[in-house]
């Protein structure tokens, strides 16, 4: 029995040893793939941690990607294990969310629908509606999913699962996941929330709208009403985090976040305006403006080399005018001179205003090409949309649930407003 505890025992170290403990993947723009590390982003830098503990910073101008990977324990037994779970399922979830200059590619986000959650014991559905509000804002600001609009969202569960879907969807005529599949939701969250003593119990699961099964559940419990917003968020980021263990996604930083060219400190639009002015606008859909910019440089550049050839040919003749005073020696009283001496004036004063005017072209070119690199810098891709001149009136109301002092009330919010495009 003795002999079997150890041999039990050695086979545990084995196996454990053999596990990753952390699982994040870092890609460096030459090449290099740092495999089963931990990342933390910070702002200009991304610190990493080895599995013996050894930590390193990169610049994040030299990071192609982060895959980052939440460490789970499947069918955790114990506490500490069920914490350390959470733990790495907010890291994952905070990586998103602590920064503005990190997203996932495009093409790998999904689209996710938060349904209404069904009103347990003690519970109001007026306080359901507001914290699935906190959780649908709280999982948009993670940046992980294409969180569909609440409103679309209750509208659909209306309109397929019949009248009071939304409100209770234990009275949805049909599937939930048929629900999500018509909204075109890859994966959705469900739930309930139960009140005992005061407390707020969350729990949610997510699924996958085309396979129908669970892919986890999370649960959180939530004090008071006062702490239900903390408690919502806390309760998205175990749902992002967790969320992260099902995609094959990667963390890019966006285009014009870098700071080399190249390794790239600069946007690559700066580089376009540098070699051509307009150019780096043009790449950012700013069309008049990269017109204007490339024009007027045109413009003043042959403006610049019309005035410099008239100063050459001024230049000339002032040269060819001081030969004929030399005539004068040769033939006295000739008047070449006088008129030498007339004519030279003429020239010199013709070429000191040309050159004033090549020093004021001059300026005026470099102060356009040196706002055309600050705005190549500084200015955001333009956002294609259709834009409809005339002019439109709307008034709208929408009834809303508040918290005020711990209690939930019901309040009807009117918005009204004018929009005059030309």
């Amino acid at each position: 029995m003795k002999y079997k505890s150890i041999i039990t025992f050695i086979i545990y170290l084995i196996l454990t040893a053999s596990i990753d403990l952390y699982a994040d993947i870092m890609t460096l723009k030459n090449g290099t793939v740092l495999k089963n590390v931990k990342t933390k982003i910070n702002r200009e830098t991304i610190i990493v941690t080895h599995q013996d503990s050894k930590q390193e910073t990169y610049s994040k101008t030299v990071v192609k990607s982060i895959k980052i990977k939440p460490i789970i324990i499947s069918s955790p037994k114990t506490e500490a294990q069920r914490l350390e779970n959470e733990k790495e399922k907010v890291r994952v979830s905070e990586s998103l969310k602590d920064t503005s200059e990190w997203e996932l590619d495009e093409d790998k986000k999904i689209n996710f629908a938060v349904m209404s959650f069904k009103a347990g014991k003690g519970v109001e559905p007026q306080e359901v509606d507001i914290i699935v509000d906190f959780l649908s804002a709280s999982l948009v600001q993670t940046k992980l999913f294409n969180v569909l609009d609440r409103e679309v969202v209750i509208k659909a569960m209306n309109e397929k699962g019949g009248e009071g879907c939304s409100e209770n969807p234990s009275l949805c005529k049909v599937p939930i996941t048929s629900i999500a599949e018509s909204l075109n939701a890859t994966k959705f969250l469900s739930g309930t929330v139960n009140k005992l003593n005061n407390k707020y119990y969350i729990k949610g699961t997510v699924l996958d709208t085309y396979s129908n099964k669970i892919d986890f559940a999370e649960v959180v419990v939530s004090n008071s009403a006062n702490t239900l917003p903390e408690s919502s968020d806390y309760f998205a980021k175990k749902i992002a985090g967790g969320m992260f263990e099902f995609l094959e996604a990667s963390l890019v930083l966006k285009e014009g976040s870098n700071s080399k060219f190249g390794n790239q400190r600069y946007p690559k639009e700066l580089l376009y305006s540098a070699i051509i002015p307009g150019l780096g606008q043009w790449k950012k859909d700013h069309k008049r403006k990269a017109f204007f910019l490339g024009g007027f440089t045109l413009l003043g550049l042959f403006a610049i080399y019309s005035k410099s050839a008239e100063f050459n040919s001024e230049k000339q003749s002032y040269e060819s005018t001081k030969n004929l005073s030399y005539l004068n020696l040769v033939i006295p009283n000739s008047g070449l001179g006088l008129y030498s001496q007339i004519r030279s004036n003429e020239l010199i004063s013709n070429m000191n205003q040309t050159a004033s005017e090549l020093q004021i072209g001059s300026t005026i070119i470099f102060l356009i090409y040196a706002y055309n690199l600050f705005d190549a810098y500084y200015t955001k891709n333009e956002t294609k949309s259709e834009v409809k001149t005339g002019f439109k009136f709307h008034l709208e109301s929408k009834s809303t649930t508040v918290l005020s002092e711990s209690i939930f009330q019901k309040e009807i919010i009117y918005n009204t407003g004018y929009q005059w495009s030309f």
